[in-house]
C-alpha cells in the first residue's frame, strides 16, 4: 500500500448538462429568428389598413353567401372571429412588435443566465413566456382564435419550461 498525498485539490465544478446547453441554444435560435422576423412582420402589417381588411372579409362572406347560403351561415362565426383578430392585429401592430421584441430579448437573457448556471435565468425566461401568452389576449382580444393560439403556445411553452425546470438542480 502506498501513501499518496493530494497536493492540488480542486473543488468540484458544476458541469452544465447537455440538455440545458441544447435548450439554451434552441432558445437563442428562436429569439434570433424573432428578432429578425418581427420587424419584417411589423412593416408588412403597418402598411395594411384594418378598414380595407374588413371590407375584403365582408366581400368574401357576401360571395360565399351567393354561392351557398348554408355554407356561408356555417362559416360566418369563424369569419367574424378571423376578421376581428385581423383587425385587432393591424390596429395593435406596433405594440405587438414591441412586445415580441421584448419577449425575445428576455428569453435570450434568461437562457444566457441559465447557460451560466444561474437560477434567475429560469425566472426571467418564465416571465417572458407568461408575458407572451397574456399579450395575445391583451392585443387581439379573447375569442376562439386567441384561445386556440394561447393553448398551442402554452403547450409548447410548458414543455420547454418543464425541461428547463428539470435542470434547476444544476443551477445556483
Amino acid at each position: 500500500m502506498k501513501d499518496e498525498t493530494i497536493d492540488n485539490w480542486e473543488p468540484e465544478v458544476n458541469a452544465r448538462p447537455s440538455l440545458l446547453t441544447e435548450l439554451c441554444i434552441f432558445t437563442w435560435l428562436v429569439s434570433a429568428y424573432t428578432l429578425f422576423t418581427a420587424p419584417v412582420s411589423y412593416f408588412f402589417t403597418s402598411s395594411m389598413e384594418s378598414e380595407q381588411t374588413m371590407t375584403e372579409f365582408n366581400d368574401a362572406m357576401a360571395e360565399m353567401g351567393e354561392d351557398d347560403p348554408e355554407v356561408a351561415k356555417f362559416f360566418e362565426p369563424f369569419m367574424d372571429t378571423f376578421a376581428t383578430v385581423a383587425s385587432n392585429s393591424l390596429e395593435n401592430a406596433g405594440m405587438i412588435f414591441a412586445t415580441d421584441m421584448l419577449i425575445a430579448i428576455l428569453s435570450a437573457f434568461g437562457a444566457f443566465f441559465m447557460f451560466r448556471l444561474k437560477k434567475q435565468g429560469f425566472w426571467i425566461y418564465l416571465s417572458a413566456k407568461v408575458v407572451s401568452l397574456l399579450s395575445v389576449f391583451v392585443f387581439i382580444g379573447v375569442n376562439v382564435a386567441s384561445v386556440m393560439w394561447v393553448s398551442f403556445g402554452s403547450f409548447i411553452g410548458l414543455i420547454v419550461v418543464a425541461l428547463y425546470a428539470i435542470n434547476l438542480k444544476h443551477m445556483n
